[in-house]
């Protein structure tokens, strides 16, 4: 009945958190999801962990991370999704220009070394409210960490330097090279 539909749509409406896990949605449930934020802003927390989510995925979220967006998300929680670098190159178009979210978790998503430039994007962004950047368990080797965490050192947000995680295990040689950047 009419009545069932317009309840349930507003149930919809009402709700602030969205979150998959290992529900398989892949690139299209995450369309599908985008499109649903499109005309829901009031959704302020997205978890979409462990869905298979590839650089694809990441072209359709950059629309609602993006600033002309409707959307109104603070929370951003990605992990164990496969779209490594080339997905957080997507990404990183809307959330360098984002000054909404102040949580970022990308664990375990395959990121390399290439995507450390996608980071150094991300927070950069001098009207950011970003708080909390996570990347643990991800591969960015000595030069991805050094050139994430000298942003991190020049940056005048003392919020974000404490906060700021990335659970990388890199070499000796690297954490002296880093010692010396800073």
């Amino acid at each position: 009945p009419k009545h069932y539909l317009k309840h349930s749509e507003r149930k919809l409406l009402t709700r602030q958190v969205y979150q998959t896990r290992r529900t398989g949605c892949e690139d299209e449930g995450v369309r599908s999801i985008c499109n649903f934020l499109a005309v829901c802003p009031n959704v302020i927390i997205l978890e979409l962990l462990d869905n298979g989510i590839t650089p694809l995925g990441c072209q359709f979220l950059n629309n609602v991370i993006a600033p002309e967006s409707s959307a109104n998300l603070m929370h951003l929680k990605l992990d164990h999704n496969t779209f490594g670098s080339e997905g957080l190159k997507y990404l990183a178009e809307g959330l360098s220009r984002n000054c909404y979210i102040t949580l970022i978790s990308m664990n375990y998503c395959n990121i390399d070394e290439t995507g450390a430039r996608s980071c150094f994007e991300i927070l950069i962004n001098s009207k950011s409210l970003l708080e909390d950047f996570s990347l643990n368990g991800n591969h960015l080797g000595n030069k991805g960490v050094i050139t994430v965490y000298k942003v991190l050192s020049a940056s005048n947000d003392q919020r974000l330097r404490e906060r700021h995680r990335s659970g990388e295990n890199f070499t000796a040689e690297g954490i002296e090279l880093f010692l010396q950047k800073i």
